[in-house]
């Protein structure tokens, strides 16, 4: 019984880290002080953890070359007609 809630305790945590979503990336080379917010530790941010963070902390980080936001893949574009 113990082996079967386990496996599913597994299963139901790899679903969630699925679908995490990362709201900034962490790019070391940009910190090469080691420096961090508090109650931030280096390393890509999930959304979640994110929107728990105080605003000012937010600011911080959307304004701080250590860390990225990830980029979306721009949409193919439509080939024009040929006239």
């Amino acid at each position: 019984m113990a082996d079967k809630e386990t496996e599913q305790s597994k299963i139901a945590q790899e679903t969630k880290q699925e679908q995490a979503v990362v709201a900034f990336h962490y790019d070391s080379s940009e910190n090469p002080n080691n420096a961090f917010y508090p109650g931030v530790p280096p390393g890509d941010i999930l959304q979640e953890k994110y929107d728990e963070l105080p605003k000012w902390i937010q600011t911080s980080i959307a304004g701080n070359p250590m860390y990225k936001a990830p980029t979306k893949k721009a949409p193919e574009k439509a080939k024009e007609s040929e006239k």
